[in-house]
């Protein structure tokens, strides 16, 4: 994991600005995320979260969402870009969260 971590940590900052916003999103891929995420009932987990985007996208349309993400220099974007919405350090194979306490995972 460390590598995967260390690997997108050294190139966030061009992803960031290559694909770190809402508006890099293409339309369908949006579209496909909103028609799923409106039909889950309970907190979403975004694993993988990057930059915190997606995250803040889905708290902004009403969601109680999360990210993490492997790679701390995301996650310390995603804070200091979104400071209302929660983000960790963390996988995905190792969470705390409880059986059957989320409604859905966006990965």
């Amino acid at each position: 994991m460390t590598t995967v971590a260390g690997a997108y940590s050294r190139r966030a900052g061009e992803y960031v600005d290559l694909f770190g916003s809402m508006s890099a999103v293409h339309p369908s891929d949006r579209q496909l995320v909103e028609t799923w995420v409106d039909g889950v009932a309970g907190p979403v987990l975004d694993a993988g979260c990057g930059p915190g985007h997606w995250t803040d996208h889905l708290v902004r349309r009403g969601h109680e969402a999360r990210g993490i993400d492997l790679a701390a220099a995301f996650v310390e974007r995603a804070r200091s870009m979104y400071p209302g919405v929660p983000f960790a350090v963390g996988s995905i194979d190792r969470t705390d969260e409880p059986d059957a306490s989320l409604g859905g995972i966006l990965a």
